[in-house]
């Protein structure tokens, strides 16, 4: 298992959802919550097949390193990307609260610019999915 680590590490797309399908979203949060790797976990639940680690990623978009925050905010575009299909009804509680962490991380003013557009960016992508709130977005986040 941890060769497979290793070859996630390298950032290969096919390698990066081998290491989702034996891991699951659960192993992955779980090895992320070490430092060395979390960017390798982040990078992995892009693969993610519903909105499990949605609230994750959306807690490292607004308090991790800027690597860690650009790589969880790119997984929850992913995640966001996917056609709608029928969801397990427990997604709707993991949607929920992504959402609501990434509304806050988007209306934070005391967060950096980038991380916020692509929170707001994310929630946009959610809406049809079921993200409320998004005429709290600010208008400083929109495009000039």
């Amino acid at each position: 298992m941890e060769d497979l680590w290793a070859r996630a590490r390298e950032g290969d797309a096919d390698d990066l959802a081998r290491l989702y399908d034996r891991e699951g979203d659960v192993g992955l949060t779980e090895r992320g919550a070490l430092p060395a790797y979390r960017l390798i976990a982040l990078q992995a639940l892009g693969f993610a097949h519903d909105f499990t680690p949605l609230p994750w990623l959306a807690a490292v978009a607004s308090s991790g390193t800027d690597a860690e925050a650009e790589a969880a905010l790119e997984s929850a575009k992913d995640i966001a990307a996917r056609p709608l299909t029928a969801r397990d009804p427990e997604d709707a509680l993991e949607l929920h609260e992504g959402c609501e962490k990434l509304l806050a991380l988007a209306t934070a003013k005391d967060r950096p610019r980038g991380r916020r557009i692509r929170a707001a960016s994310v929630l946009r992508m959610l809406s049809l999915a079921g993200c409320t709130g998004l005429s709290t977005l600010p208008s400083d986040l929109d495009a000039k």
